[in-house]
């Protein structure tokens, strides 16, 4: 697996993913992004479930982008492949941003 690559001005994001061997960048502009999990089991509203365009992985988990923006708009849904890329998407996140990630 490729790690995702992250780049954050300040404002903005540029989070590239690998899918099917081919690199593709996804840009948020004054957003605030988070790297999201839900059960397959109800936990998503159906309208945002309808957004993330992937299958539960081999834990039954959904995992996500979700991207919100600062003014007025609706959210962006990206789809995960599974639980590693989340959690690479997240260091690199916490990396691009400048903070320390959590425990």
């Amino acid at each position: 697996m490729s790690t995702p690559t992250v780049t954050f001005d300040g404002i903005a994001y540029t989070i590239t993913l690998e899918r099917d061997g081919k690199m593709i960048s996804e840009f948020f502009g004054e957003h605030k992004v988070n790297v999201c999990a839900c059960s397959t089991d109800g936990e998503l509203k159906t309208w945002e479930g309808s957004k993330i365009k992937g299958d539960a992985a081999a834990d039954g988990i959904i995992y996500y982008i979700h991207a919100q923006p600062y003014d007025v708009g609706l959210p962006l849904f990206v789809w995960l492949k599974d639980k590693e890329e989340a959690i690479a998407l997240r260091k690199a996140l916490f990396k691009a941003e400048g903070e320390e990630e959590e425990d």
